[in-house]
Parts: structure tokens; sequence; C-alpha cells
């Protein structure tokens, strides 16, 4: 037995010698030529490291859109609350330590209502919940004296403070009022919002018996960022609350608990979608560090056919020399892909606290992610497979087979909408991962076609370039003989620089679609509207109060289309003769410039609105009637100075007289006319609507000294006979249409003239003849315009003149305003804003294309994309450069014999460092074009992948593509230059030492 393990000992020894001779002779190998080894380490590293901080700016972006999430909820936290017993104080100590031993920071509080109906509410930590407003916040209530704040709404609904709205009373209790506060808008106790409550400090008043007699509860509340600080601790903190609902339930009974589950769900989901636009940076690395692998693998397969000739001397097995060169690969990458995870969490910690958003929980999060770990598993598992398929089986056909299936996978992705952006938000992993190789599998196509046409153009190259030099000449030819290595060299470099030119063109094309959204959303420096909260119409202030050089006049309203399902559309009616001041729009929005369309809706003569001038400094006027026939209810149409219509009632027809007693804000204004209705009308017991009553008669109305009655005329069962100052009506007047005698508008009879979208004009009729319904009114138009975009409008739009539209819709019936915007354009509109918070117009909402530019570019996210794009970029070429010089330094070894023979006729060292640099400036040439096609095709391609970066919903105004050709240029320059110098100085090197090894 001994006998028999001696000989295996000592084979297995022998084969620990040989193995570790090997190693030692590979790290020899490597030492000497480490500027080749650190090339490839060093271009490993700055691939994986752009990998891996895509990943931890990635999840720092998830973060920052889950809180600001969290922040939008409408309920932004979680309350415990279970209702008030005899044992209120027992029931609060124990349901507060089980909560605490939890480890969850919940504020505890109670409310309920005193005998005396007033709404009692109690906190330790008030300055959490509300804010004060005037005097200072209670001090903790003592056995005789209890102090007290109260809250002031405007809307009062339920129990109010003392009932009737007095002060506090306590049974045994001295209630002192020390200050009014306001609930917080971030507040978790929003029932507090539309009530007027006594707020105390402290639970003293919890061990009065009759006080927690009644109606009120305990509660414990929370904000999300007390329960979940990142998007990624969503379900551990939805188990704990639903462990804390358990225990808390075993306590007392009953128990509500408001968890929002599905506010953290939905905010989880939406920071994944904000997340999922820094991919492509992650995909075209990805593809970078796989061509930059097949680079360096290439280099290996010539280093290993050297490495085989000589050591044939000495007997080496093909396994020891696939042992040598395998273990030099992987010492290599493996080191690049170690040292560039680190680098990358590191700088994308450092990078995404600069943003301001969690850098250090975002690196660790990474560092400790299944998903990180599977993508460095992936990397890892993508370098030994290039070494096996580049070094080991070296099929030809390795490249045609991995271009057609990227191929196909690109035709099957893009016919299955892969990259269709309204889809992605809610896309499958198998999506993701298409959104993420797109980039990588276009630029593979482009650069293995490249590849596969440089021998051809090589050889008519060559026979062109006989008139610039032997050396040039020879290295075409050379090249053409033996294409393999730099046929390599063309396809990492057009995939590598082609991906970093998608990359600039992507963060360019982000730039002015940013650009263009700002001014699509703003066309003028200040845009004053109406504030759906606070419902102060824009036209209460006269225009000419409004700060700017420039106003314009602005009208808005929805409106549809009666024959289409899908016809609604944005009316906007804008002064036709100032549409080409407008910023915000583009050449693309139609085929007819601004100024043309504007041209095309002016009205044809004045337009305005036509109405009475009621006398000034009147207040109460008369209008002399006669009547006879059914009665009827008269109303008088005013229209104020500022645009407001009101319709008052001025009496019936049993009168001699009707009075007109103007309201305020309509004294100086002027008459439109009269509207008319049966008096007496009674709704109809069968059909539950008004009954179709129609009164019959005939009416005089004058004669009125200061009314010119002569364009008067009536609608809807109105006839008018008018004169100066009288005019005589005939009607029949029923309930069905409201009855109007008014001037006849200069509207009347004709089409208003409108510019619609491509939707809206195919139904229009032959001659452009399209009715619009806008607020219930229909209006009679004509298209003469076509227009895909607007700006400040998302969807179908109609486009008309301020002044034509706004007759239309009032003289058919009068309400809407004139205007119920002011676009205002100014040199200085910071001082505009400053204007616009004087308190008549506190009410409106103001938007500002100053303050709009600063809200997005000071987004993080926004930040975030176009600073990765920018370094993934640079990273890009930095690898191109890298491997070229990598090329250059291993191409005079991998070529000796051809140097030496070149020698050997006669040529010195100077000719021969031309004939080497020759070969490779006519590589990195032809690479340049196989980038330039990669680039652009990658752009033009992929345009819906540019909308997925910029936002996962449909932009507006469309993504028009950008590429930065002068910097494209300039970047080839500095490349070029930078490649030459380091080249260069590697190929001179290698020359010397050939040089010494022949002597």
């Amino acid at each position: 037995m001994t006998a028999e393990a001696d000989p295996r000992r000592g084979r297995l020894a022998r084969l620990a010698r040989v193995q570790y001779r090997l190693l030692t002779f590979a790290l020899v190998r490597l030492r000497h030529r480490r500027s080749a080894a650190l090339l490839a380490t060093g271009g490993t590293a700055i691939a994986l490291a752009l990998v891996t901080m895509t990943l931890v700016l990635q999840s720092a972006v998830e973060d920052r859109a889950f809180a600001d999430a969290l922040r939008a909820a409408a309920q932004p936290g979680v309350v415990i609350g279970t209702p008030l017993t005899t044992n209120a104080v027992s029931s609060r100590e124990k349901l507060t330590e089980q909560i605490a031993r939890d480890g969850s920071a919940f504020q505890p509080s109670a409310g309920f209502v005193t005998p005396d109906k007033s709404l009692l509410f109690m906190e330790d930590d008030l300055g959490a919940d509300f804010e004060l407003d005037s005097g200072r916040l209670p001090r903790p209530c003592t056995r005789n004296r209890c102090e007290y704040v109260s809250t002031e709404s405007s809307v009062v609904t339920g129990f109010i403070v003392g009932g009737a709205g007095g002060p506090l009373r306590v049974p045994g209790v001295r209630a002192v009022k020390v200050g009014v506060v306001h609930v917080k808008s971030s507040s978790l106790i929003p029932f507090l919002h539309n009530e007027r409550v006594a707020v105390v400090s402290g639970f003293r008043l919890l061990q009065d018996r009759k006080l927690t007699v009644g109606q009120g509860g305990l509660s414990w509340s929370a904000p999300f960022s007390n329960i979940v600080r990142h998007p990624w601790d969503v379900d551990r903190s939805i188990e704990r609350l639903t462990r804390l609902r358990s225990n808390l339930a075993r306590i007392t009974d009953p128990l509500f608990m408001d968890s929002q589950f599905d506010v953290l769900r939905a905010g989880r989901s939406d920071a994944a979608t904000a997340g999922r636009r820094l991919l492509v940076v992650s995909g075209a690395m990805i593809g970078v560090f796989v061509a930059f692998l097949v680079l360096v693998a290439t280099r290996l397969r010539a280093d290993a056919e050297l490495l085989r000739e000589r050591l044939a001397i000495a007997n080496a097995s093909r396994a020891q020399v696939r042992f040598l060169t395998l273990f030099e690969y992987l010492v290599t990458t493996l080191a690049g892909m170690l040292i560039g995870v680190v680098v990358g969490e590191i700088a994308g910690a450092a990078f995404a606290e600069r943003l301001r958003g969690a850098g250090v929980d975002s690196a660790l999060h990474v560092a400790a992610s299944g998903r990180s770990w599977l993508v460095w598993a992936a990397a890892g598992a993508a370098a030994l497979a290039v070494f096996v398929l580049v070094v080991w089986i070296r099929t030809t056909k390795l490249a045609e087979i991995g271009a057609a299936i990227a191929a196909v996978a690109l035709v099957t992705g893009f016919l299955n909408g892969g990259l269709d952006a309204s889809r992605i938000g809610d896309a499958n992993a198998g999506v993701i991962a298409f959104v993420i190789l797109a980039p990588a599998l276009a630029a593979t196509v482009v650069a293995v076609a490249g590849a596969r046409l440089f021998r051809p153009l090589l050889l008519l190259f060559a026979r062109l370039a006989a008139r610039l030099g032997t050396s040039t000449r020879l290295a075409a030819l050379s090249l053409a003989r033996r294409p393999g290595d730099a046929a390599v060299l063309v396809a990492f470099v057009g995939a590598t620089l082609g991906l970093a030119l998608f990359l600039a063109a992507y963060r360019t094309t982000l730039d002015r679609s940013q650009h263009d959204q700002i001014a699509y959303a703003t066309p003028a420096d200040v845009l004053v509207s109406e504030d759906l909260r606070a419902l102060v119409a824009v036209n209460t202030v006269p225009l000419a109060r409004f700060p700017g050089e420039r106003k314009l006049r602005v009208m808005r309203a929805a409106g549809g289309i009666p024959q289409l399902d899908n016809g609604g559309f944005t009316l906007i009616g804008i002064p036709a003769a100032d549409l080409g001041e407008l910023k915000g729009w583009r050449s693309d929005f139609s085929d007819l410039g601004l100024n043309e369309v504007g041209r095309r809706l002016q009205p044809p003569s004045n337009v305005g609105f036509r109405a009475v001038p009621l006398p000034a400094n009147r207040t109460v006027v008369t209008f002399p009637i006669k009547a006879s026939g059914d009665v009827l209810d008269i109303s008088a149409t005013l229209l104020s100075a500022t645009g407001d219509f009101q319709d008052v009632s001025v009496g019936d027809t049993h009168r001699a007289r009707l009075r007109l007693v103007m309201p305020k804000a309509f004294r100086g204004g002027s008459l439109v006319g009269f509207s008319f209705q049966p008096g007496g009308t009674a709704p109809n017991p069968n059909a539950g609507e008004l009954a179709d009553e129609v009164a019959l008669g005939s009416l005089r109305i004058g004669p009125v000294a200061w009314a010119d009655f002569s364009r008067f005329r009536g609608v809807n069962g109105v006839a008018a006979r008018p004169s100066h100052h009288t005019v005589r009506v005939r009607y029949a007047v029923g309930t069905e249409a409201v009855a109007r005698l008014r001037m006849t508008p200069p509207t009347d009879g004709r089409l208003v003239k409108i510019a619609v979208s491509p939707d809206l004009a195919r139904a229009a009729g032959a001659r452009g003849v399209l009715p619009i319904d806008v607020l219930g009114t229909q209006v009679g138009a004509r298209v003469v315009a076509v227009v895909n975009h607007f700006p400040t409008v998302a969807g179908n739009v109609v486009l008309a003149d301020q002044q034509w539209i706004a007759t239309a819709l009032n003289a058919a019936d009068p309400g809407p305003p004139f205007y119920n915007e002011v676009w205002i354009d100014d040199r200085q509109p910071q001082r505009v804003e400053r204007s616009l918070a004087r308190p008549a117009f506190l009410g409106m909402s103001v938007a500002s294309r100053d303050s709009v530019a600063q809200a997005s570019r000071s987004s993080t996210m926004v930040r975030a994309v176009r600073d990765l794009f920018l370094v993934g970029g640079l990273a890009a070429a930095a690898l191109a450069v890298l491997g070229m010089v990598l090329t250059a330094n291993a191409d005079v070894r991998t070529r000796r014999w051809e140097i030496l023979d070149l020698r050997a006729q006669g040529a010195d060292r100077r000719w021969l460092g031309a004939f080497v640099r020759r070969r490779l400036v006519i590589s990195c040439a032809f690479a340049g074009l196989v980038a330039a096609a990669a680039g652009t095709a990658l752009v033009f391609a992929t345009v819906s992948l540019l909308r997925i970066g910029a936002d996962f919903r449909q932009p507006d105004p469309p993504v028009r593509m950008a590429v930065p050709w002068t910097l494209v240029a300039v970047a080839a320059l500095v490349l070029a230059g930078l490649t030459g110098l380091l080249a260069g100085a590697l190929v001179r090197g290698q020359l010397r030492e050939l040089g010494r090894s022949r002597t």
C-alpha cells in the first residue's frame, strides 16, 4: 500500500512543482509586459466601475424619488388608533410601551369632545404638528390650571371651541388661552385642518373620567420617514407594521391602523420607474466592457501563438500553454473587475452625495444586493466566455454568429414594443433587459459589419495610396494581407466610440428636450392664471395693473367636437397679431410658421364685443315699459369693466318700469341686453323637470335717453323692431332656451378662423367648416391651419384669435370671461415676479420660466442622468484610447518577423516607426468611420430609447434628435492626438527593444 502511495505522491509533487514553475513564469511574463497588463486591467476597471457607479446612482435616484413620492402622498404616514374608554390612562401606557418596544418613533395624541361640545386635542410635542401664529405654546396642564391654544380656520365643520365659538370650559379646571396655531401641511391629523380645536400639552386631562366618557380616541402617528427610509426597505417595514398591529390587537380591541401599504408600494414602483432611466448608460458600458474583453482576448490569442512557439523547445504541452494564457487573462481581468467594483462603489457614493442623494446608503445597498452580485457574476461569466471563445475555440464565424444573434434580438425587441416609452414603466424583466442591451446589440451589429468591410476597403485604399508614400502603401497592404487583429481593433474602437457618440448625443438631446419643455410650458416670461385652490379670477384685476412690458390676454377653455368620440380639445384664444412673439414654438409643430398661422387667424374687421355703456355715477336706472300678453320675468345682462358678466333681475311685465340696481362691481360697465323667461313657471310633476310653458305677447322698452337700441336683435322666440331709444318686441318665449334681446354681434353670420390638431382637422368638412362646442356653447368655425402642438397644451388644441372667439362665445350666451390668463414678457422677469407678490395677485397662480427652469435643472434625477451620461461617454472614449494604445503596444511584437524582414532590406528605425504608426493610423481612421456610423445608427434607430431616458411618460413636445457634431469633431482631434502620443512612445520603445534583441 505504501509502495503504491509513494509513486502517486511523487507524481503529485512533480505536478505541483510544474504548476508552481508555470505560475512563476506567468508572473515573470506579467512583470515583463506590465504596460500591456496595466492597460488591460485599467480598461476592465473603467468599464466595470461605470457599470457599478450606474447601479449606485440608480439606487440613489430611486431613493430620492421614493422620498418625493411619499411626501406627495395624500396621507403622509401611519396612524394607529383606539376609542377612549374609562381606563384610557392604562390603555395609553400599555400601547405606548408596546409601540416603543417595536422601535418605531410614533407620536402619541388624544382627542375627544368635552361635555360643552368643544373638540379637545392633546399631544406631547405640539411643535411637530402645529405652527404658532400668535402667543405661545401651552405648558402642560396642572391640577387646577390648563393652558391651551386654538386652531383658526375659515372653514368650520363639526364641533368648535366652546360649542358656539367661545372659550374652552373644562369642569374643575381653569382653562386659559395662550395662543393661536394652525396645523402644518405635513401633519398626520388632517381632520383638524377643517376644525377649530382647543389644543393642550400633555395628557393630564385623561385622568378626568368625566371628560373621557364620550366621543374620542387615543392615537399614535408617525410620518413615513420614521417608518421606512429607503425603497428597498418597504417589504421589511410592511412586515414590521403587520407584526405591530397583531401585537397591539392583543392589548386592546377595537384597534385600527391606517397603514397605507398601497402608498408605500406605489412609491416604490414610482421610484423604480425613475431609476430605470439610468439603465441606458449601464447597458452601453456593458457593451463597452464586453468589447474590451474581446480586444484583450484577441491580444492574448496572438501572444499564445508566440508562447507556444517559444515553449515548444521545452516540450510544453498544449494544456500548459492554455493554463499560462488563462492565468494571465484572469489576473488582469479579475484584478480590473475588483478594482472597478471598489472604485465604482466609492465614486457612485460620492457622486450621489454631491447630487443630494443618499450616496453611502445606496452604495451599501448595492454592495449587499443580490441583483448587483448577479450583474458582477454575469460580468465574470462573460469574461470567461469571451476568453474560451476567442482564445481556445477560435471559430472564424464567431463574430458573424454574435452579430446575427444581436440583429435577431434587436428586431424581435422592436417588434414586441421593447422601446415603447408608454409601456416601459410597467415592463417585465425581459423588456428591461432589452432596454439595457439595445445599445450594445446595435453597436455589435454595426461594428462587425464594419470589421468585415475592412479588408476590401483596405485593398482599395492601397491602390489609391500609391502617391502617399511607400510606408503608407506597405502599411495598407500589410493590414490587408492579415487584417484579423486590425479588424478586431476596428470593431472594438467602432463599437466603443459609437457608444460614446450615442451617449453624447443622448445627453445633448436630453438637454435640448429639457430646454424645449421649459419653453413649451412657459411661452412667455411669466404666466398668470387662476389658482383652482383660491378661485381668484385673473380678470378681477384690470390688465393695466399687471406689471410687465408686453401683456397678452389669453382665453383657455375645454371643448369638444360633437361628432367625434375623442374630440376633446383645449381652446387657446390669444391675440393673433402677437403669436409670432411666443417662445416654445418649433418648426416641426406645423408646416406653417408661427407668424403665418397668426396672419391666417386674424379677423377681417373689428370683432370686439358690443354693449351699451351704462350711465356714469348712477347706481339705479329705470326702463319704461308697456306690455300686453302673458307675464315675463326680465333680467338685465351686465358687463363689468374687467370683463365679467352677470344677470340682474329687473322685474316683470306687470310693472310700468323695470328697475336696475347696479351691483358695485358693475358700476361704470355696460348693458349687454335683456333675457326673458315665462313668469310663474312650475315643476312638471310627471317628468320632474320644468314644464315647457310658452308665454305670448308684445312689449315696448323705452324711450331711454342714454341707450341706443338701434342694433338690438332678438333670439330664441323674440322678434325686435328697434329704434334709437326704443325697442318693440313680440315674443313667444318658452323654457327650453333662454330668450334674449341683445346687440347684434359682429360675429353673427361669420365663421371663426381656427388652427387645430391633425385629428380635429380630419373631422372638418370639405370647405374646412368645423362646429366646435366650448363650455356648452356651439360656435361655427373654419379650419385655416393645422398645428401638431402648441405651447402649454397637451393633446388636441384649437387655436383662435382671443377677441374673436370671446365675442362669438358670449354673443350666444354671455358668461365666459374674455380672458382668464395673462402672459407677460419683460426684460426683467424677476421684477415682474416681485410685483406679482402684491396682495391683489396673491390668489392667482404665477409660473415663470426662470422658476420652471430652476426646478427642472435642480432635480436630482435630471442632474444624475445628465452627469452620468457625460461620465459614461468620457469613459467609453478613454477605453477606446486604451484599446488603441494596447494594440499599438502589441503590434510590434506580433509583427516582429515582418519588421525584421523590412529591416534586413535596409529600413532604418525611423522608417519602421513611421510604418508601424501608419498601420495604426489607417486602422484607427477606419475605426472612426465605423464609430460614426454606429453612433449615428444608434441615435436615429433608438429615438424611443431617448424618450425612455428623458422620462417614462411621453414628453411634450416630442423629443427631437440633437447630435453635437462640433463637440464630436473636437473630441476626435483630441483623441487622435492623445492616441498618437501614447502609441508613438510605446512603438519607439518596442522598436528599441527589438533592435537590442537582434544585436
